[in-house]
């Protein structure tokens, strides 16, 4: 990452309204404004976060499902741990963390989210 763009980070609105609220990436803003428009998650959902680090929009899930929800995170990187939310440190294109996520929410999810992006860098086809 370049210094010009750590720079252009900290004057962008959104990541500084996220680190103000404790959001773990500006993305969660993302979320909260599809949410606004199209009311996908609601109170006492069962949301599964895919692709989830660094676990910004697993925050707003958390907080839009309230104390009857359920949160699943996943993801093949390491993510701290957040309250409120189970994490499962795996590759969801293999067939045994789909069986655990089925296991782990009990059945099936009322929202699936997902903010995944292949890497990409130095790729420009």
């Amino acid at each position: 990452m370049g210094k010009r763009w750590v720079k252009e980070r900290k004057r962008d609105g959104y990541y500084r309204m996220a680190k103000a609220k404790g959001y773990r990436s500006r993305a969660a803003y993302k979320l909260i404004q599809i949410n606004k428009k199209f009311e996908l998650i609601s109170e006492g959902d069962v949301v599964i976060d895919l692709g989830a680090a660094p676990g910004g929009w697993s925050q707003v899930a958390v907080e839009l499902t309230g104390n009857r929800g359920n949160v699943l995170a996943v993801d093949r990187k390491r993510m701290s741990p957040i309250e409120g939310i189970r994490l499962v440190r795996s590759d969801i294109t293999e067939e045994e963390t789909i069986d655990l996520v089925t296991s782990e929410i009990g059945g099936k999810a009322d929202v699936v989210i997902s903010d995944m992006a292949p890497r990409l860098s130095g790729n420009r086809h």
